[in-house]
């Protein structure tokens, strides 16, 4: 699970990072640089600047690398599940291993694809499983001078897309309620978007149709209003389909 917190489970074992004599943030951090990583692994140098990036000598991080390898074999409980090839390491996950980010994606583009062919009640099904899976932001609890390295840009590009992806899956699913009359919850997925990205150009329409039709005008003026001003906090201006929405939408 890398959506949120970090959790890995064995069988039906959580893994414990707590383990004696191990850094449990560097183990951690490393073995999400190895997932990420894929078949291709990571370079012994890439993963001394990203895990000590402080200035030590190459002989020193690789000290360190060695014995962060080792413990983290160690939490995982077997020592096959970071191979070795020459200055390589990679991540060996046991065959059928299964990952929330593949599983999310798949059903984010599943499940626009029955909204658009117009599949509703199957559209809503996997939504919801959708919904479910995406917990926060991907690897939200590893230390951001990792995540934000200066020379490795590992982490935050993926964040931001699946980030993007899980608004996108909120204002979608809530098109999806608003089609069988479900305005309550269309709007609280609306909401979980917006607690994502305030400043959703899609969230905030959505939103303001669902008030519109509710009979809620002030709470739609309202959240045009709060649209704006998440606008201005990042230093964005607002787009023409929004604006002429909204002017629509007021004559309503």
């Amino acid at each position: 699970h890398c959506l949120g917190r970090l959790k890995v489970m064995i069988g039906n074992r959580l893994v414990d990072w707590q383990l004696a004599g191990s850094a449990p943030k560097k183990t951690r951090t490393l073995f999400a640089y190895l997932l990420q990583s894929g078949e291709k692994g990571a370079h012994a140098d890439q993963l001394g600047e990203l895990l000590w990036p402080e200035g030590e000598s190459e002989e020193i991080k690789r000290t360190r690398l060695h014995h962060t390898v080792a413990m983290l074999r160690k939490t995982l409980g077997d020592p096959g599940t970071v191979e070795r090839m020459g200055e390589t390491y990679r991540l060996a996950a046991p065959t059928g291993s299964w990952i929330d980010i593949d599983t999310f994606e798949q059903l984010c583009r599943r499940g626009l694809s029955l909204y658009k062919r117009g599949e509703m009640a199957a559209a809503m099904r996997v939504y919801g499983a959708a919904d479910q899976l995406y917990e926060g932001d991907l690897f939200e609890d590893l230390p951001l001078e990792y995540v934000r390295s200066e020379t490795d840009d590992w982490c935050m590009p993926r964040r931001i897309w699946l980030r993007e992806m899980a608004v996108k899956l909120q204002y979608d699913f809530a098109k999806v309620c608003m089609s069988s009359g479900r305005t309550r919850e269309a709007l609280d997925h609306c909401q979980k978007a917006l607690a994502i990205d305030p400043a959703s150009e899609g969230a905030n329409a959505e939103a303001m149709k669902i008030f519109v039709a509710q009979g809620r005008m002030d709470a739609m003026h309202r959240q045009y209003r709060q649209y704006r001003a998440a606008l201005e906090a990042i230093g964005a201006s607002e787009g023409i389909e929004i604006q002429e929405l909204y002017l629509e939408l007021s004559r309503a």
